[in-house]
């Protein structure tokens, strides 16, 4: 969610433009890819015990 700021002087509504994803047009942001990335090279847990993983949490991913 993004703040919107009013001028107290001309009452012109502003807001900051939205943070880029690191995959251009895609849903998961940078945390999401940090942890994928993390379990699979830092923990050794390969895509699709990760898949299941999310599956069971009810996040339905396609490996």
């Amino acid at each position: 969610m993004r703040e919107k700021l009013v001028c107290r002087t001309c009452e012109a509504v502003t807001q900051p433009p939205a943070p880029s994803h690191p995959i251009a047009r895609g849903r998961a942001g940078p945390k999401l890819l940090a942890h994928v990335l993390f379990a699979k090279y830092g923990l050794h847990l390969p895509l699709n015990r990760q898949s299941d993983v999310y599956q069971h949490e009810g996040i339905d991913l396609d490996v």
